[in-house]
Formats: C-alpha cells, structure tokens, sequence
C-alpha cells in the first residue's frame, strides 16, 4: 500500500472510493485533498457501479447509513441532471469532481483473479479494469480485504487519514435500542419539582424582608421558642438533686462537694446562663429585619428530587445554575447567625470521671441514599453553580433540598436551571424557573414573611416556629398589612 509520500505526483489525480469512504469520512467536496496530493491542480472521485449499488440499498437501513445513503442519493441526483457527466463538488484548489464508473458486465472483468459473487472483490475487480484505460489511477479504502485485493492485483491503494473521518453522534440504532430497553427494563425514574410553585411555569420572586416588626410579631417569635426550650424551675432542680442543697443555710459552712455531683453553684449558673438565652432570643427577633435582609433581597427555593421508578438510579448528580445578576448563598450564612450565639443552657446533671475522648467520639457515616453537597456556594458569595451527589437513589425515595438565590441589584432578572442525570439508562430531567427581583421589601406581615422563610431560622428553632405561625388568630400590627388581627 502507497503512503501519502508515494502517491504519483500529476496534474490530474484519480481516485476510485470504496464503499466505507463514502459512510465513514466526511463528504467528499469538503476532503482537504490537498493533503494526498499537494501538486495537484484536479481530483477526479470515480464510484465504481458496486458502490454505488451498495450506498442504494443503505436507503431503508436506519442511523448513519441511512443518512449517508440520503446524501449520496443527492450527488446521484446531480449526475442525473448532468445527463450522468463528471460533477463539481469544490472549484478551489484543487478542483475536486464527481463521476461514475462504467457499467461492466461480469464476462469484462477478471472471473480468474477475483470472486465476482462476493461484494469486496466485485469492487476491486471493477476498479482493476478502470485501471487499464484511466492511468495511475488509484484505489481508496479503509477496510483490511478490499486493500489486500487490490495490492495483490497490482492496484496502487492509499488509506484516507484518520484525521478525514465523520465526528458523527451515537447512532439512531443505538439511541433507539436504548430507549427500548428503558421501556421494557425495570428502570430508574427521576423527577426534580419546585414544590412551592405552579407546575411548569415556575417563578420566584426575590424580596427583602419588611422593615419592620411589630412587637406582637417579635413577642410570637420569641415565645415559641421559650415555650420549645422552658427554664427548668430551681425548685425541680433541687428535689432532682438534694446535693445542691448541702451547705446552703444561713449557718451552714458549704462543703466540698464530691466529683460528679451537683451543687448550688451549678443551678445558680443555669438560672444566668438562661437568662442570657432570654436576652438573646429577644434582641435576634427584634433584629430580624435586619439579619435577613443584610445580604439583600432573597427567594427560598425548595427542591424535591427523587425517583419514581422501579430501580434504583446510581451516581445521580444534581446541578444547579443561575443566569442573570444573581448568585446562590450558603443557607448556614443565616442558620449560624443565631446558631452561634442562641443556644438554650443544659441543664445541670451529675457528671463522671472524663472518659477518653478516642471512646467518646461518634464518627457519622456517609449515607449513600443521602444528596450531599459537590460544588457548595463559596465563601465570596458569588457562585453561580451549586451541585449535590447521591451514590444510590433508591425507587420511591424523595429528597428535599433548599436553595437561597440572591440578587446583586434591586431590577434583576434571571433563571434558575436544576438538571438531574445518573450514570445508568435513567432519562435526565431538567427544569427551570424564571427569577425577578421586587421593587419593594415585602408587603407581608413579619409573622407570614418568616413562615416561608424558617430555613433561614437554626434548625432546632424552626419547629416550633412554624407550630406558632400554624395559628392564625394572633394579633398583629405590622404596618406592611391590612386587615391584621389587632389585639383586644
């Protein structure tokens, strides 16, 4: 077989294709022949009848073949119209033209040295007679058997390079065997929604807080949470553990007190310590306005992603991304704002010697049914991208993340894109929700504005938080509502 350096240096160059040069590589107008033969002023393409007869019967074949049998029907339409003369397929340099070979019958080619039954020899055979009348003519295929036949003739033969093959995608055949075997297969099903918006036509709108609270909505607030995290009364304290009452007389001298046991020092610094938690409940509701409108106007957006199907989906990926002036916040950006400072006293309890912490220390697994967070917002509050990992979605199972989106300008528009895709046969789904932002901060009263918004509040508050805004009755005097129940 000739290399490309060997190939006959002439004005006018021909080459007969085989069949896998016309499916596999790129059209033959859009070649860079030049490559093969740099001194050449024309290509001249020769399709041999067997060819051609072959790309015919490609017509009712499906996927690429069916594709490249379309657009070799056009070229043969050309021909046609050409009253079947050469055809131009490029007039730059070098000139590349289009023609048929002739129409041999088997007693004018050569029965001796070749197979004329078999389609790769009838090819070569037709083009070792077109040799005798067409000089240097050269035979170009790909496929191991018609490159053998045509060396052993004599035939000069030359591979196209690789670099001329079709960049083509997944074949329909094998899109379409693959979508069978989702239909008939036990098969993942997954699902991503907006739960708190309408259907397909998801929207959002990112709001700051009202600037207010009145002192009814803040009372609400704080109330709940003393009424999830009582004071303990000393006395109950004291029945719990006589120990705290040794040595408390007015003529008593205090005792040392044994290792572990409680002691009147100890109830003295639960009753401060929660009295502290008081004072910082109070000034966190009252500051609420503040505290959730410091990073700008926001919007909660809760995520359902799941399976419905009858298998489970492996290594799903989850991926968020905003368009538009907008950015993704840690939601513990909030969480920890009170988290860090609001916490409820333990209450005193006896204590043993310290064990060592190596037996102490509970060591939480990574479930693999769990989404958790890949590409987590940054610390400079300008990720566009966020992204979760769940190494088994198992068939019926529902996770529910949230997402806090916030915009840098008060007239932003955007979207949010959430796709989902596994590594098996699962379709992907995506979904998108339109984002603006609201001229104003929010026309709702404190105690309604909150309820939507208790991802922001520490975890251990929410509950019992949303319990309080469950009641509808209380009084109200938010001056961002009509209609607010006054108080009597």
């Amino acid at each position: 077989m000739a290399n490309h350096t060997d190939l006959p240096l002439m004005d006018i160059v021909a080459f007969c294709v085989d069949t896998n040069i016309l499916i596999e590589f790129r059209a033959l107008g859009e070649l860079p022949w030049a490559e093969l033969v740099p001194g050449a002023s024309a290509v001249r393409i020769i399709v041999p009848t067997k060819v051609s007869a072959e790309m015919d019967s490609h017509k009712s074949s499906s996927g690429r073949l069916r594709k490249r049998a379309a657009d070799f029907s056009r070229l043969t339409a050309r021909l046609e119209s050409n009253d079947y003369a050469a055809i131009t397929l490029r007039a730059s340099q070098p000139l590349v033209t289009l023609e048929f070979g002739p129409l041999f019958k088997t007693r004018d080619l050569d029965g001796e040295l070749f197979d004329l039954d078999d389609a790769d020899n009838r090819i070569v055979a037709e083009a070792f007679r077109m040799s005798q009348d067409i000089e240097n003519l050269i035979f170009m295929s790909d496929d191991g058997l018609p490159i053998r036949l045509a060396h052993h003739a004599g035939l000069p033969v030359v591979r196209p390079p690789a670099s001329w093959r079709r960049l083509d995608g997944p074949d329909e055949r094998d899109v379409q065997i693959a979508e069978l075997k989702r239909q008939l297969d036990p098969q993942p099903d997954l699902f991503i929604a907006f739960p708190d918006s309408n259907g397909e036509s998801a929207s959002y709108t990112l709001e700051y807080p009202p600037e207010v609270i009145c002192p009814h909505c803040a009372a609400r607030v704080a109330g709940s949470i003393f009424a999830a995290f009582p004071e303990t009364p000393r006395r109950e304290l004291e029945a719990r553990y006589p120990s705290a009452l040794m040595g408390t007389g007015p003529f008593n001298m205090p005792l040392p007190a044994r290792i572990g046991e409680v002691t009147a020092a100890h109830l003295d610094d639960y009753r401060t310590g929660y009295r502290e938690f008081v004072t910082q409940v109070q000034a966190w509701s009252n500051g609420l306005p503040v505290v959730l409108g410091r990073k700008g106007p926001i919007a909660v957006v809760r995520l359902l992603a799941g399976n419905k199907g009858d298998r489970a989906a492996e290594r799903v990926h989850l991926e968020a991304s905003l368009t538009g002036p907008l950015r993704f916040l840690e939601i513990d950006d909030f969480r920890e704002l009170g988290d860090d400072f609001i916490r409820p006293p333990d209450e005193p309890a006896p204590f043993g010697p310290l064990a060592s912490s190596s037996f102490n220390l509970s060591r939480e697994k990574r479930r693999a049914d769990l989404f958790y967070a890949q590409d987590a917002p940054d610390v400079s509050g300008r990720s566009t991208m966020v992204s979760w990992r769940c190494e088994e979605l198992r068939q019926d199972a529902t996770s529910s993340l949230i997402i806090l989106v916030v915009a840098d300008r008060a007239d932003a528009r955007g979207a949010l894109t959430v796709r989902m895709r596994s590594s098996d046969l699962a379709k992907g789904a995506t979904l998108t929700a339109a984002l603006r932002t609201a001229p104003n901060p929010s026309s709702d009263p404190f105690h309604r504005y909150l309820r939507d918004r208790l991802a922001l509040v520490p975890e251990r508050f929410s509950q019992a938080l949303q319990d309080e805004f469950a009641v509808t009755d209380r009084a109200c005097t938010c001056p961002t509502a009509a209609g607010n129940v006054e108080p009597t």
